[in-house]
C-alpha cells in the first residue's frame, strides 16, 4: 500500500477509536469494567493500529506534514459524533473546522 493510503487509514482509525472511546466511557459499570468493555478495548485496539499505520505512512510522508495532515481526524470525529453518538454539530464546531481546513491549506502553500 501507498503511504496516503495509510495516511487515510491513521485518520478513519483515530476518528473510530475516540468514538469507541467515548462510547465505552458511558459504561453503565464503574470501576475496571470502564476499562474492559468492548467498545474501550475495541478503541484502544484502532488506536494501536494507527500507530502502525502512523509509522507506515512516515516513509512516504515529512513528520511535519504527516501530522498537519492527520488533524483532518478531528473533522471526522465531528462527523462521526453527530451520526453515531447524536451530538449537535455548533457554529463553534464549524468554524473550527473550517479553521482546520484553512490551516492545512496555508500550510501547504
Amino acid at each position: 500500500m501507498t503511504p496516503l493510503i495509510y495516511l487515510l487509514l491513521c485518520i478513519v482509525f483515530t476518528s473510530i477509536g475516540q468514538v469507541l472511546l467515548k462510547i465505552g466511557s458511558r459504561s453503565k459499570y464503574g470501576g475496571i469494567m470502564t476499562y474492559l468493555n468492548t467498545y474501550t478495548v475495541c478503541g484502544y485496539l484502532s488506536l494501536f493500529l494507527v500507530t502502525i499505520f502512523s509509522v507506515l505512512a512516515l516513509k512516504g510522508f515529512e513528520l511535519k506534514l504527516l501530522y498537519v495532515l492527520m488533524s483532518l481526524n478531528f473533522v471526522l470525529i465531528m462527523g462521526l459524533s453527530k451520526i453515531v453518538l447524536g451530538e449537535p454539530v455548533t457554529g463553534r464546531k464549524i468554524i473550527a473546522t473550517v479553521l482546520i481546513c484553512l490551516g492545512i491549506v496555508i500550510f501547504n502553500l
